[in-house]
């Protein structure tokens, strides 16, 4: 059986959830432990070949902009969806006085 460092233990009633950190030194280990958890899966075994083959500099660098790019978007979305509200409440502000200036004139 595949060694393992028990992480987190949760106990709700009848129900108990172990978080286990797994340890392997070489492929063999990695694929017995994914066999044990996940079945035979080629799928799995891809990912580890994946891992091993280096990346080139040019796919590295698009990968890094591309979380750098995603980043900045999530956050200019949020820092304009602040913004908006700041400037929908000032505005809502101006409209309101403007209103009561137009009920109150006579005519």
């Amino acid at each position: 059986p595949p060694r393992f460092v028990l992480i987190r233990l949760y106990l709700h009633k009848n129900l108990t959830r172990l978080g286990c950190e797994y340890q392997f030194e070489d492929e063999e280990t990695f694929l017995a432990i994914t066999n044990h958890l996940y079945g035979a899966s080629d799928r799995w075994q891809l990912f580890w070949k994946k891992q091993q083959q280096p990346v080139s500099i040019f796919v590295g660098f698009l990968r890094i902009f591309k979380l750098g790019v995603t980043g900045a978007v999530h956050h200019f979305g949020g820092v304009a969806r602040s913004g908006w509200k700041n400037i929908r409440s000032y505005q809502e502000e101006i409209w309101s006085r403007c209103v009561e200036k137009c009920i109150d004139r006579p005519g």
